[in-house]
């Protein structure tokens, strides 16, 4: 799963799948 960026105040997701930090670029 690959996540780019979401606002974790918001808990919106910017670009795909959930992530536990804000902007990370890694595959999951």
């Amino acid at each position: 799963m690959t996540c780019t960026c979401w606002l974790k105040l918001d808990n919106r997701v910017v670009d795909d799948g959930p992530c536990e930090f804000i902007c990370c670029t890694e595959t999951w």
